[in-house]
């Protein structure tokens, strides 16, 4: 990699020639020539220098720049010639003491890679929204999507394709709603609400107070100590971090890894990790105390509200939801091992539940009402309560199929058997033969555990996967050709 940044002469200019270089930074206030090169990635860094407006122009990934060159106010040029970039442009906007970036930038008909955004300390909380999803831009204007605060630097984006928004907190306390978004916050007690997004790569270096929302983690989670602790940012010195406090409700995290190199944090409230397992958790260093909120359902489906129950030996009372709160410590030698939760009833019943650090939330247990079902297994439940009509669809009498989230979506499978008089079941894996219980049946339930990717591609074309971990009613018609579709969710 070469970064023009360790140069401390401001006057000096560096050339690279006839060479193939992995990755190349510069910054606006360097100079910089490259010729007849291949080059992996291009990172311009705006941080620092005067106020001016620069526009960046037909910059591609996989395509070769003939020409190109820039000059800043600040003293600073880049001029290319002949080269061959292998991806798509790097950017990176500051807000740190020494470096906040001054600039506007329009960017149009490029090939961006994540925009880098680093935000300063506030003291109120600011609203960021609306931040768009990968892919094609047409127009974008960061200052549009921000409220609450004025600043230093702003990008415009035009007519160009986007791997998406990175969005770096240093003491920042906000608010974010309907983005798609890579986050990472560090600085102490931020305060902030992150709400019906999608997040890509969630670090937190530190951060107390981060609350989640209908959220769609991707790709991975980090806990780690602050990057630069006693860097100053917007006048407040970043202290060492590595407490941090994360609660979810009814989010989701598709993962391929988590990594644990803090010093201690809490995670509580409702979360689904989708997929990952034990073997995909590299614990290196700290303590984990994760907060498990399990719901009891009576054998009617109700909640089994405000009732003494006795948890590993410890009186406490059910809340109106039937819930109450567990909490285990996880650390770098009992990470990976599982804990076990005995709950006796006022009744004299007895539930047992083992848990991990990626135990789905709110677990759900259920009195005297776990009816296990083979594949292909029908239920005849007597009952003189069955429907006859879903959001407006005639089922009296149809040949109906449900697919469940596995073993443990009991409830699921209590919701529709309770519901419907003829009914078959099967476990999600079953959908590889989906197109044949399409002929077979007239309506297909799927549960709304299901992983995303296991839902038809036809089904996942009429609802996106934000949207699709955000249903609120127990039974949501999706219109396909040749049958109805519903997701029930709860």
């Amino acid at each position: 990699m070469f970064d023009i940044r360790r140069d401390k002469d401001l006057n000096s200019r560096s050339y690279i020639k006839n060479s193939t270089v992995s990755s190349v930074r510069w910054n606006t206030t360097r100079k910089l020539s490259i010729s007849d090169c291949k080059i992996g990635n291009l990172l311009l860094g705006f941080g620092g220098g005067k106020k001016e407006t620069i526009t960046i122009e037909g910059i591609k990934n996989k395509s070769k720049i003939k020409n190109f060159n820039l000059e800043t106010n600040d003293g600073g040029r880049l001029n290319i010639k002949n080269i061959r970039l292998h991806k798509r442009l790097g950017t990176d906007f500051w807000a740190r003491d020494r470096a906040v970036t001054r600039k506007e930038v329009i960017f149009r008909n490029c090939d961006l890679s994540l925009v880098q955004t680093k935000f300063p300390p506030t003291k109120d909380k600011i609203r960021i929204f609306n931040l768009p999803d990968p892919g094609y831009i047409e127009e974008f204007n960061l200052s549009k999507h921000i409220k609450g605060i004025k600043m230093p630097f702003n990008y415009i984006i035009e007519d160009c394709k986007v791997s998406g928004i990175k969005i770096e907190f240093w003491g920042t306390k906000a608010v974010i709603e309907d983005s798609f978004v890579m986050f990472h916050c560090q600085g102490g007690d931020v305060q902030t609400v992150v709400r019906d997004c999608t997040v890509l790569n969630h670090f937190n270096y530190g951060s107390e107070n981060i609350s989640f929302e209908n959220v769609v983690f991707r790709d991975s989670m980090k806990y780690l100590t602050c990057q630069a602790p006693g860097m100053k940012v917007g006048g407040v010195t970043m202290d060492e971090g590595g407490d941090f406090n994360d609660t979810f409700k009814n989010c989701h995290a598709n993962l391929s890894y988590i990594v644990v190199a803090m010093k201690k944090g809490y995670l509580s409230g409702g979360i689904k990790f989708n997929e990952i397992t034990m073997n995909n958790v590299h614990w290196e260093k700290g303590q984990i105390t994760r907060k498990f909120p399990i719901r009891i359902i009576d054998k009617k489906g109700n909640p089994y509200s405000g009732k003494k129950i006795v948890i590993n030996n410890k009186k406490v009372k059910t809340d109106k939801n039937g819930e109450v709160v567990i909490e285990f410590n996880f650390n770098k030698d009992n990470y990976n091992k599982s804990r076990e939760v005995i709950i006796k009833t006022q009744e004299g019943k007895k539930m047992i539940k083992n848990v991990d650090f990626i135990t789905d939330t709110p677990i759900i247990l259920y009195l005297e009402l776990d009816y296990p079902l083979n594949d292909q297994q029908s239920l005849f439940k007597p009952t003189n309560d069955y429907k006859e009509e879903i959001k407006g669809v005639d089922v009296k009498g149809k040949t109906i199929y449900y697919f469940d989230g596995g073993k443990e979506d009991s409830y699921f499978r209590n919701i529709v058997e309770s519901d419907f008089k003829n009914i078959k079941g099967f476990n999600y894996q079953r959908l590889d033969n989906y197109n044949q219980y399409k002929k077979e049946a007239d309506i297909i339930i799927l549960s709304s555990r299901i992983p995303y990717n296991k839902v038809p591609q036809e089904v996942r074309e009429k609802i996106g996967e934000k949207k699709y971990h955000s249903l609120f009613e127990t039974y949501t018609l999706i219109e396909v050709e040749n049958t109805h579709i519903f997701i029930v969710s709860y």
